[in-house]
């Protein structure tokens, strides 16, 4: 706990000009969508890519390694997870718990809606992405989900799209906002105020080769 109370007080600081606005749905509706992680799709001459904003922020902004780890193409998304939960537990193992109950939590309340337009939040904070990429949404969650509806939809479309390492950063994200923004684990920050630019750090860090390796803290 004392780790992530270091790296978050550390972010912050390096990070104040970042929005902090929370989305919610149209006036009235009652139904508050939350944080919804992003996928950056780019048009490659022709050839189309897709990757998670996170880990392209990750890799072109805070100039991450992705852990070799987490990159072995024989792994599914499932046993990334598993190995990115793993590694928090190895730095506090409340911590690490905590995620894997709402990693559980997300999987029993998760569902892949194909053939719909996603609605795009409005808290990515700042994001700079080639000329010739789209910012897409790749996921939601409902604060209150509308009946009938889980609690983490996933856009089938993009989710097709994505590695198995990407679709891993992907519901991280997920899990990663709904642990912080319901334990309220980020201190001296109001949960309201948290961000996909805040998440999107936490979701790099941790699936990058410099997870932990900040000195004097225990």
């Amino acid at each position: 706990m004392k780790f992530l109370i270091f790296i978050t007080m550390l972010y912050i600081s390096l990070n104040t000009c970042a929005q902090e606005t929370r989305p919610t749905d149209d006036e009235g509706s009652g139904f508050n969508r939350g944080n919804g992680g992003n996928v950056i799709v780019c048009d490659n001459n022709g050839e189309m890519t897709y990757e998670v904003l996170d880990l392209f922020e990750g890799r072109n902004v805070w100039y991450f390694r992705l852990d070799p780890d987490l990159t072995n193409k024989s792994l599914n998304y499932k046993q990334i997870i598993n190995l990115t939960i793993n590694k928090v537990m190895m730095i506090g193992m409340r911590d690490g718990l905590r995620l894997k109950s709402y990693y559980e939590r997300m999987r029993r309340n998760s569902e892949l809606l194909p053939n719909h337009v996603f609605i795009k939040t409005h808290d990515q904070g700042n994001v700079f992405i080639p000329s010739h990429c789209e910012l897409e949404q790749g996921a939601i969650q409902w604060v209150t989900p509308p009946i009938g509806m889980k609690e983490f939809i996933f856009n089938k479309r993009y989710w097709e799209k994505l590695s198995e390492l990407h679709k891993a950063a992907l519901v991280m994200h997920e899990v990663i906002y709904k642990t912080f923004i319901t334990e309220s684990i980020i201190i001296n920050r109001p949960a309201k105020k948290i961000t996909s630019y805040d998440i999107r750090f936490y979701v790099a860090y941790l699936f990058s080769d410099q997870f932990g390796q900040f000195g004097g803290v225990n």
